[in-house]
């Protein structure tokens, strides 16, 4: 191809010797006016093809992404909890009403300073099945051994709970370690 145009680029002198020097130190092009017909081909073949060419990270990208959706789906997570809870709240409302007002009767009605057991709440929870006394339940007191002794599924115990502690301001929680395990108790203060 015979080339006789001429294209000619005003340049500072300093972004001469920035583009002489890059010119250079990168193999495939033989001077100035080589290293401007390439950027020419290159940037108009880009267009025609919709894009450049660039490498992709595909980990870089992927850590991107699940650093964006993982809080999502966290969020989301919090949304279907609350709104299986809304739906049971609706759905058993009066159920729930009635077992609040059957286990405020029975909770405790003091804070209880140590918990007196040797054995462990799983332990303890195992024999709510008629052999461990309203005393030890009341000294446990928790979601899980009152479901048992009320025979309620923990999810209704447990809004009736979260009930009990709104609708009569008295009820108040605590959370203890036994064991390694986290136990939060419900109580009524005096």
């Amino acid at each position: 191809m015979e080339r006789d145009k001429r294209i000619t680029i005003p340049v500072s002198q300093s972004e001469k010797k920035d583009i002489d020097e890059y010119i250079r130190n990168e193999t495939g092009y033989t001077g100035f006016s080589d290293f401007f017909r390439k950027l020419a081909h290159q940037e108009m073949s880009s267009d025609d093809e919709g894009g450049g060419t660039a490498e992709v990270d595909t980990l870089q990208i992927k850590e991107a992404v699940e650093s964006v959706v993982f809080p999502v789906e966290q969020q989301l997570d919090e949304i279907e909890e609350r709104l299986t809870l809304a739906m049971i709240d609706e759905q058993d409302k009066e159920r729930i009403h009635e077992v609040m007002m059957d286990l405020y009767e029975h909770l405790p009605r003091q804070r209880f300073d140590e918990y007196e057991f040797d054995e462990s709440p799983q332990e303890l929870r195992s024999s709510i099945d008629g052999t461990l006394d309203e005393r030890e339940l009341r000294i446990l007191s928790d979601k899980v051994s009152w479901a048992r002794f009320l025979d309620e599924p923990e999810i209704i115990m447990e809004r009736a709970l979260h009930k009990c502690t709104h609708y009569y301001p008295s009820t108040t929680t605590e959370e203890i370690e036994v064991d390694g395990e986290e136990v939060k108790r419900y109580y009524v203060r005096d």
